[in-house]
């Protein structure tokens, strides 16, 4: 009895539990991460290689289609990724990213866990993007999310989880501190 594929968040946040401004503008946080020291990832990577695909929100994927298309970064992901939208007719994969393991589905957060499983094998799923990851969270098929606060406050923008979202998450292991003022807690979300 194997343990159904499940989804997984890393995530930054302000220290007030913003992911992004009203406008969805995630400057500060660019910002903010080249104060990170030289060769410091924040546990990015180890965290991507330890999951076997990724789901991510129409916006989020516009965004880094945005940063490789400019020329400030490669495509990040080395593993099968989904775009989640609710219109797939309305998003391109440019050019540049043909060639990457890079589908555009309409599924249900259920529905493509289920896929990432029978098809790669998966059994944890990076999920990014917020209103991606309230879906997941809302159908109760995230495991493992760790949210990295950054020492900025917003005062108001697009918020990572409801406040009974945030009720079910319980911290699992002692926050790690960055020199920087980031500040990294990992969570386990209670049924």
């Amino acid at each position: 009895n194997t343990m159904p594929c499940r989804g997984a968040v890393f995530i930054a946040t302000s220290s007030d539990g913003f992911i992004a401004k009203e406008d969805g503008s995630v400057d500060w946080l660019n910002e903010l991460q080249a104060t990170m020291p030289e060769g410091e990832d924040g546990g990015f990577s180890a965290f991507l290689a330890s999951v076997q695909g990724m789901v991510m929100g129409r916006k989020t994927f516009e965004t880094v289609c945005g940063f490789v298309e400019g020329g400030m970064a490669s495509w990040p992901y080395p593993i099968p990724v989904v775009v989640l939208t609710s219109d797939p007719a309305k998003v391109t994969i440019p050019d540049v990213l043909k060639k990457e393991k890079l589908e555009v589905s309409s599924k249900t957060p259920a529905e493509l866990l289920d896929h990432f499983e029978r098809e790669h094998g998966a059994k944890e799923v990076y999920v990014d993007g917020g209103s991606t990851i309230r879906a997941f969270m809302e159908a109760k098929l995230l495991d493992r999310i760790i949210i990295t606060e950054v020492p900025a406050t917003l005062g108001s923008g697009i918020a990572l989880f409801t406040e009974a979202q945030r009720a079910t998450l319980k911290e699992v292991s002692e926050p790690k501190n960055f020199e920087n003022g980031f500040v990294q807690r990992a969570f386990s979300v209670e049924a």
